[in-house]
């Protein structure tokens, strides 16, 4: 779990330090405002679809995020951290 942990703590590193810190979360919110969408699908490992660190900012500003089922979720998971993180792409 360390390696995901920025993400739940965004908030108190930013806190302890006067370097200015970029939240993809943040960012991708104002990305979704700008475009002005109300529903989005959030893909990504399990850790992040499970976890509402990246669900509950959209939810704040009144976009609704949906996740995969649990199944697909696994599947989605598996391309991440078997392929994608080791630079395989596949056309399928």
């Amino acid at each position: 779990m360390w390696q995901y942990a920025p993400h739940l703590l965004f908030d108190q590193i930013q806190a302890r330090t006067d370097l200015p810190l970029l939240s993809i979360v943040e960012t991708a919110v104002a990305a979704a405002q700008q475009l002005h969408l109300q529903r989005l699908a959030l893909l990504g490992t399990k850790f992040t679809m499970q976890n509402d660190f990246f669900i509950k900012p959209f939810r704040e500003a009144g976009i609704e995020v949906c996740r995969p089922s649990e199944n697909n979720q696994s599947i989605i998971h598996q391309k991440i951290v078997d392929e994608l993180e080791n630079g395989i792409v596949k056309r399928d």
